[in-house]
C-alpha cells in the first residue's frame, strides 16, 4: 500500500534541539510506531495519544476534531523530555493559526504511587535480555512491562478508566531504574494486592497538575 502523505503543520527550533509534527493525509498507510535513540524522538498517533506518551506526567485536553486524525511528532534535542522542551513546543504550536493552545493548572483527584519497600523492589530491576530493552505485553485486565520506570507504571496505570489516575509520591527519591512488573489491574483491590509484591503501594490524594490544552 502507498503511505499516505505527511504535511508539516508545525515546527521549530528549541533550546537544544528542533520539532517537527506531520499530519498524515489521504488513503494509504500511516506509520505511527515510535522510537527513541541519542538525541531523537518519535511518536505517531493522534495529537493526544502522542503528548501522554511523551509527557506521561501532566495532563491533556485535546479538541475532539483532533482525533480524526494522524500525527507524528520528531523531537532532537540534546536534553531530556522535561517540562522546559514541552513548554517550548507548546508555545510554538500556538503560533500556528490551526491550534490555541493554552496553559493551566487544575486539582485532580487519584491514587498516589508509593515504595513502601525499596529493598524489595530493587528485586524487580529489569536486566535488558536478547535486546529487549523494553516491553509491554499487557492483556485486559493483566498488566505485565519489562523495563518500565515507575513514572511509566504510573502512566501505564493511569490509562484505565477502571482505576482512575495515578500520581507518584516517592519522598524526593527519583527511582530511576527500570522494573518488570506483572499486576493484575482488574480493580484497585487486585492492583494493591498485585503491587504489594514488588514493595510497592498506593492512597488516594488530590495533587496540582499541570494541563495542556489544544482547542
Amino acid at each position: 500500500m502507498i503511505p499516505a502523505q505527511k504535511v508539516l503543520i508545525s515546527s521549530g527550533k528549541l533550546e537544544e534541539g528542533n520539532f517537527e509534527i506531520h499530519r498524515y493525509e489521504g488513503d494509504g498507510e500511516r506509520n505511527t510506531s515510535s522510537a527513541s535513540g541519542p538525541g531523537f524522538y518519535i511518536s505517531g498517533g493522534t495529537l493526544e495519544e502522542i503528548f501522554v506518551e511523551l509527557w506521561p506526567d501532566f495532563d491533556f485536553k485535546i479538541a475532539r476534531k483532533y482525533s480524526e486524525d494522524l500525527y507524528t511528532l520528531r523531537i532532537s534535542t540534546k536534553g531530556n523530555l522535561n517540562e522546559s522542551i514541552l513548554d517550548q513546543i507548546w508555545n510554538q504550536i500556538s503560533v500556528n493559526s490551526q491550534f490555541t493552545a493554552i496553559k493551566s493548572t487544575k486539582n485532580q483527584t487519584g491514587n498516589c504511587l508509593q515504595v513502601r519497600d525499596p529493598a524489595q523492589l530493587s528485586k524487580y530491576v529489569y536486566q535488558p535480555t536478547n535486546g529487549v530493552i523494553k516491553k509491554d505485553e499487557s492483556k485486559s485486565g493483566q498488566i505485565q512491562l519489562l523495563g518500565y520506570s515507575l513514572k511509566e507504571l504510573a502512566a501505564k496505570l493511569s490509562e484505565s478508566k477502571r482505576l482512575g489516575k495515578f500520581f507518584r509520591d516517592f519522598d524526593g527519591v527519583a527511582y530511576e531504574n527500570s522494573y518488570s512488573f506483572r499486576l493484575n489491574s482488574t480493580s484497585l483491590d487486585a492492583l494493591r494486592e498485585s503491587l504489594d509484591r514488588y514493595g510497592l503501594d498506593f492512597s488516594y490524594c488530590t495533587q496540582e497538575v499541570l494541563l495542556y490544552e489544544l482547542k
